[in-house]
């Protein structure tokens, strides 16, 4: 028969469970991934050890169904598993942040659930009055799959840092990298605690930067915005921490002639030069698509000389650049 024949399963049936796994494990939650993937692992094996096919034609099988599976999630959509207020809110109080009110923050479409939380205020605490949470969940991490595997196949300065991190490492690495680099006096928000948000989830909450992003500014940048930026840009570079994804949505203008830089989990530590020339490409391409070409390059110039624009204009190159920025 068609199930009982020695074929099965066949590589149909092998591409169609792999897509139906990707489809499954995006609605119920990541606690079915596992069960789910280990089954499929299973057919896999004996697919292989029955000499039904070769080993290669399953890895191939395996990519057309992971390719079907995240083709029809993209068409039909998929619901957002990031955690909620409550969830959030018995993080931070389980952490000695005591939240009296949370508000989700405005964001922008694929950008992840972020929060303003305000504490119970006296009482002697070093905390301060309100705090910012950034939510890390899997739909980000999957979001951030696709531009990491675009950038290793397009460029050799792709970040070495692998494609698939857990969710908790990535608020753990954001939060120590703004620690080392409040120490080191490059400007961004101090965190106040890291926490797990459920499965497959973790926040940072962090001291609250008031201000406004470039990108929000739109062509009416001030030119010591752009230079403040420039100037935080160094730096971040001087401490050899590539951002990852450094262009105007990344760095905010307090209105105090300091300008911040923000969403550091894409940070890489000790990060060769091509990546650090990439980041004052990104930034530079951005603010020159915002505010014109001779205002981008004159306040690079004004913040950091010639040599420094010199050096990152061999990365003004499509290949080179994140996702985000050429989109």
């Amino acid at each position: 028969g068609w199930i009982s024949g020695r074929a099965f399963p066949t590589s149909a049936y092998l591409a169609g469970a792999a897509a139906a796994v990707v489809v499954t494990v995006r609605w119920t939650g990541p606690r079915w991934g596992r069960p789910l993937w280990s089954l499929l692992g299973v057919f896999t094996v004996v697919r292989i050890l029955s000499g039904t096919n070769l080993p290669l034609d399953v890895v191939v099988d395996h990519g057309v169904g992971l390719t079907a599976g995240s083709a029809a999630l993209l068409v039909v959509g998929s619901p957002d598993l990031a955690p909620g207020g409550t969830a959030v809110v018995e993080a931070l109080r389980r952490n000695g942040l005591a939240v009296v009110a949370l508000t989700e923050r405005p964001r922008a479409a694929g950008a992840s659930r972020s929060y303003r939380a305000r504490l119970t205020a006296g009482g002697g605490s070093p905390l301060p009055p309100e705090v910012d949470v950034d939510v890390h969940s899997e739909n980000d991490r999957d979001r951030d799959v696709v531009a990491r595997l675009y950038q290793r196949i397009r460029s050799r300065t792709a970040s070495a840092a692998g494609p698939f991190p857990p969710v908790e490492l990535v608020a753990e690495r954001t939060a120590f990298v703004a620690l080392w680099l409040d120490r080191l006096g490059v400007p961004v928000a101090r965190p106040v605690a890291v926490a797990r948000a459920g499965r497959g989830a973790a926040l940072v909450a962090h001291e609250p930067v008031t201000g406004t992003a470039l990108a929000d500014l739109g062509d009416d940048v001030p030119h010591d915005a752009l230079v403040a930026a420039w100037r935080a840009a160094g730096r971040l570079h001087a401490a050899r921490v590539a951002h990852g994804a450094l262009d105007t949505r990344a760095v905010t203008a307090d209105g105090e002639g300091r300008a911040w830089i923000r969403d550091l989990a894409g940070a890489v530590l000790d990060a060769p030069e091509p990546l650090l020339l990439v980041d004052r490409a990104t930034l530079l391409v951005s603010t020159a698509l915002q505010v014109g070409p001779e205002a981008a390059v004159a306040a690079c110039h004004d913040a950091l000389g010639d040599e420094a624009l010199v050096a990152a204009l061999r990365y003004v190159q499509v290949p080179a650049l994140p996702l985000a920025t050429r989109l």
